[in-house]
């Protein structure tokens, strides 16, 4: 096979330029009120201040909930991520005869967890719809994910030597929760976007079974999701799972 002449053909597929991504509100812009944080303080005492401090610093293997570690460990997730963590698991070793913790006291949770970093306070409520639609950024705005972050991302499937599968036009990477699984929405989602100007080393897949191979996805469009590894001019995805987006570069 002649991979130099393949990858002309598949570079040359991608005609289309990335577009803008639509402004999202963020944790910045008000979205929350003082009388709900108020509201979430007193749940939060109840129910977490024992692992997490009053304070939210943490203690032992409780986290901060408003530490340096935290805003890089949450980054550009929406809101409804950290919702969907704290709602079914938190606190831990909850028994059927546990008092049960309302979706609201939750929220209001999360509102205080909010006001503890210094996100201002809004005119508005926070409601459970509006979780998925809030970015949490740093104030100076989004910016590259860390490496280790588990990530989604599309772009076509390239083979540039026997050993080396490579993704390219591919999307900037996403979060995306480790247990999640991809959604059809998700991936009418992935296959209209435009080609993006990534490029990532696509490696360890065979973690998704023994047998599990690439080729059946060279030159087409694809979704991978894994663990994104930082290095100067290598960068690359540990791969944890692929979706067929479409059957050939470009579309």
């Amino acid at each position: 096979m002649i991979y130099t002449t393949l990858a002309v053909l598949l570079l040359s597929a991608a005609t289309v330029p990335q577009q803008p991504a639509a402004a999202r509100r963020t944790v910045w812009d008000g979205v929350y009120t003082t009388a709900q944080a108020e509201r979430g303080q007193a749940a939060y005492t109840t129910n977490c201040s024992r692992c997490h401090m009053d304070n939210l610093a943490g203690k032992g293997t409780a986290p901060s909930l408003k530490s340096e570690k935290f805003m890089e460990d949450w980054r550009e997730y929406p809101l409804e991520s950290l919702f969907t963590l704290i709602r079914p698991d938190m606190p831990p070793r909850r028994t059927e005869d546990s008092p049960r913790i309302s979706d609201a006291d939750y929220l209001d949770i999360l509102t205080y967890i909010l006001q503890g970093n210094a996100f201002p306070p809004g005119n508005a409520e926070l409601g459970i719809e509006a979780l998925n639609r809030i970015q949490i950024v740093r104030k100076e705005g989004p910016s590259p994910l860390p490496s280790g972050s588990m990530v989604l991302t599309a772009g076509c499937l390239l083979q540039l030597s026997e050993t080396n599968w490579t993704l390219i036009d591919a999307s900037e990477p996403v979060r995306a929760a480790i247990l999640d699984r991809t959604t059809p929405e998700q991936l009418r989602a992935a296959a209209s976007m435009p080609p993006g100007y990534q490029k990532f080393r696509l490696v360890n897949y065979d973690y998704i079974g023994p047998d599990f191979n690439l080729e059946p996805y060279m030159g087409q469009k694809i979704q991978v999701r894994g663990y994104l590894i930082r290095q100067p001019d290598a960068e690359r995805i540990n791969v944890t799972s692929v979706d067929r987006l479409a059957p050939a570069c470009g579309q």
